[in-house]
Order: C-alpha cells, then sequence, then structure tokens
C-alpha cells in the first residue's frame, strides 16, 4: 500500500512539473522567458561545440518578428530574423566565450498583443585576438505577440529618465 501510495505521489509530481513547463503562461512570463532565452542562445561557453552553436543560431531566428529595428551600436537598422542570426554567429565565432547576465528585468503590458520589458545586459567577452572586454547597458525591447508568439520588434537603449 505504501508503495502504490509513493508511486502516485511520483506520477503526480510528474504531471504537475510537465504541466508547469507546458501549461500556457500569462503574458508577462511569456515575455520574460524569451528574453530568458534570447540570453541563453547568445552566450558561448568556452569549446562550445559546432552542434551546439548551430541550435543556438537557430534558436535565435524564434525570437524575432519579421522585420526587428535594432539600435545597440556597432549593430543599427532593420534588419530580418535571418540577418540577425548570421550577425550572431559572426560575432561569437570571434569570442572565446560570451557572458551575458540581465538584471533589473521589467515587464510593462501595453496591451493584449504588445509588450516592453527594460533590464540592466552586462556582457563579458573572451575575445579569441584582443583579450577581454566588458559593458554594461540598460536595454529596452519591445515584443508583440504574433501568431500567438511573443516575438521582439525592436531593440536599443533604454530612454533616459
Amino acid at each position: 500500500m505504501a508503495k502504490k501510495l509513493t508511486t502516485v505521489g511520483l506520477i503526480a509530481l510528474a504531471c504537475a512539473m510537465l504541466a508547469w513547463k507546458f501549461w500556457p503562461q500569462n503574458p508577462r512570463m511569456q515575455v520574460i522567458k524569451q528574453v530568458d532565452t534570447l540570453v541563453e542562445n547568445l552566450n558561448k561557453t568556452p569549446g562550445e561545440g559546432n552542434v551546439t552553436l548551430i541550435a543556438k543560431s537557430e534558436g535565435l531566428g524564434n525570437l524575432f518578428a519579421p522585420e526587428v529595428i535594432v539600435e545597440v551600436p556597432p549593430i543599427t537598422g532593420h534588419y530580418s530574423p535571418e540577418e540577425l542570426k548570421s550577425t550572431a554567429s559572426r560575432i561569437r565565432a570571434g569570442q572565446k566565450s560570451i557572458r551575458i547576465t540581465i538584471s533589473r528585468l521589467e515587464v510593462v503590458m501595453i496591451d493584449a498583443d504588445r509588450a516592453t520589458a527594460t533590464f540592466t545586459a552586462r556582457l563579458v567577452a573572451d575575445e579569441t585576438a584582443s583579450g577581454r572586454g566588458e559593458d554594461t547597458q540598460d536595454i529596452r525591447m519591445d515584443f508583440q505577440l504574433i501568431d500567438g508568439k511573443w516575438l521582439i520588434t525592436s531593440v536599443g537603449p533604454q530612454p533616459v529618465q
């Protein structure tokens, strides 16, 4: 009897974990997840394999709207998801490692299908040729709900308040 209860408890726990992972989250949490996924796909660990690099590059394409406005020097302009994937791959190729961490993440729901995320991003990169570089910027990302997914429509600096 105790063994049956333990088995039932483990099955219930597994079902709850699956429901948490796959159950539709509220829009604010979906935007936060998109920001986390972007950071995860931009990060690079030393010795990262080609399969991982390709998977991360493909994952980036699923985060962007058909046209994205980027205002983060040296990358500024209007880009397609394919162009952003290509740019990220070129940048990642010149680095031994890239570590992006975010803090002070806030999401504001503008309406049912638009949101803005603001946060501080800290970048530490070990470049293959010129050593280590660090930068911190306050970032603003705009999102739009397109075909059921929150996609990035613009990226730029936070306006000075």
